[in-house]
């Protein structure tokens, strides 16, 4: 009887923890989302600067590559 309960027990767990995946599954804060990112002129400019960086990165700061 005491296994039947711990088995019940387990199942009831196991049912309530991988039934509430909706309240975990929130937006980030610290982050924009594709849908809101290009709504604002300020955003845009954000996103531009963003991609120019990126670009730009690979060429500055690697000198010690190549080095004898």
């Amino acid at each position: 009887m005491k296994k039947i309960f711990n088995l019940l027990t387990l199942a009831a767990v196991f049912g309530v923890a991988t039934s509430c995946t909706d309240i975990l599954d929130t937006a980030p804060n610290d982050k924009l989302s594709s849908g809101t990112m290009w709504t604002t002129e300020e955003s845009v400019d954000q996103g531009v600067i963003g991609v120019y960086y990126s670009l730009q990165r690979p060429f500055h700061g690697n000198q010690i590559i190549g080095a004898d």
